[in-house]
């Protein structure tokens, strides 16, 4: 067994080598595509998310601006690329103004709207009255039918929340904590079915632990404590405490 386990860790880190000498390959082919100034439709596209997660945002800059609109299926996306290229070089203006246009162009979709409330939040005070417009937006134009995505609602309206409680407006990140948790699935936040085994209750764990926190900041000590009881009460010693540790009330007397 212990040759088998030695074997099995010597083709992972093999596999990772492979990996990541395909990565360094792509990045390089990006790098002559965009030398040569001829490639052929897609290829900037595909390479440049390889750029994007490289973290090589200078070779993703490049690529972005060499992109026409032709290179991209879905209008939206292509402005929305253009608005991550943007807040990358920091110029935020841009990146406002380019999602706003993805957000036109594809208004069903949830990631322009939550990079632009993350965008708003940085001047809170300023911008707060847009954020909740941004979520009036979404609320109105998201279809989960015809959107297939790993982004739903409840991340959009548990950023909303965070960007609130940051800013120490505990009772609308609460509001939002709710929203969030209202439009989880009912694999992922009832508790009976947790309960047997099935489903996955980690999210909703996370949004009540932070509708807790914005009770407690409110002063509804009580009230935050009964639902982390409630929470933990369903959970083995180390998933509670793991819980536990999101909650405010667990670093105050």
């Amino acid at each position: 067994l212990a040759y088998e386990s030695k074997d099995l860790r010597l083709e992972q880190e093999i596999r990772v080598s492979q990996l990541q000498s395909l990565k360094s390959n792509q990045v390089e082919a990006l790098e002559r595509i965009l030398a040569d100034g001829s490639h052929r439709q897609g290829d900037i596209l595909a390479l440049s998310l390889i750029a994007w997660n490289e973290h090589r945002y200078d070779l993703f800059q490049r690529a972005i601006a060499a992109l026409t609109p032709a290179d991209v299926d879905d209008t939206s996306f292509y402005h929305y690329l253009k608005a991550l290229s943007a807040v990358s070089a920091d110029d935020l203006q841009s990146a406002e103004r380019e999602l706003a246009n993805s957000m036109l162009a594809g208004p069903y979709a949830l990631e322009p709207v939550t990079l632009r409330a993350i965008l708003l939040g940085e001047d809170f005070e300023r911008n707060k009255y847009r954020l909740d417009e941004l979520a009036f937006f979404a609320q109105n134009h998201f279809d989960a039918n015809n959107y297939k995505t790993g982004l739903k609602l409840p991340s959009l309206y548990f950023r909303l929340g965070s960007i609130y409680f940051q800013n120490e407006r505990y009772e609308q990140a609460k509001q939002y904590f709710v929203r969030a948790h209202g439009e989880l699935g009912i694999m992922q936040r009832s508790s009976l079915i947790g309960s047997v085994g099935l489903g996955d209750q980690e999210l909703s764990h996370l949004i009540q632990a932070n509708i807790a926190n914005a009770d407690y900041m409110l002063g509804n000590v009580e009230e935050a404590d009964a639902l982390m009881a409630e929470i933990t009460g369903r959970l083995d010693e180390q998933e509670a405490a793991a819980v536990m540790g999101l909650y405010e009330g667990s670093f105050h007397d």
